[in-house]
């Protein structure tokens, strides 16, 4: 269940660079190749952890910034990085920015 987990952790920040390369290109191949690495990865048990929005949680979530916003304290307002989880055990934290 657990066993490509360490492959997987060597993957994802390939996933991470195709993200940013689709940002920054807006080229279709690239969005083809991050959604075949996504497809791939879900087909193995990954799923990203959910952020912008939702409450901290310290079981899913890593906060590395907090700031002072209106609203409610304690929300994330901005993912750094994407969090994930193989077969629902966090294999990566999501890295966020929290409101103060």
């Amino acid at each position: 269940k657990y066993c490509g987990e360490e492959l997987i952790l060597k993957i994802l920040p390939i996933l991470d660079n195709l993200s940013l390369a689709e940002k920054n290109l807006r080229d279709a191949g690239v969005s083809q190749i991050k959604t075949q690495l996504q497809d791939f990865l879900k087909n193995q048990g990954v799923e990203e952890i959910k952020s912008v929005g939702e409450k901290f949680d310290p079981n899913f979530h890593e906060v590395i910034e907090e700031v002072e916003t209106e609203g409610k304290s304690g929300i994330i307002i901005e993912e750094v990085k994407k969090g994930y989880k193989l077969n629902g055990k966090v294999i990566r934290p999501a890295k966020v920015k929290v409101n103060k």
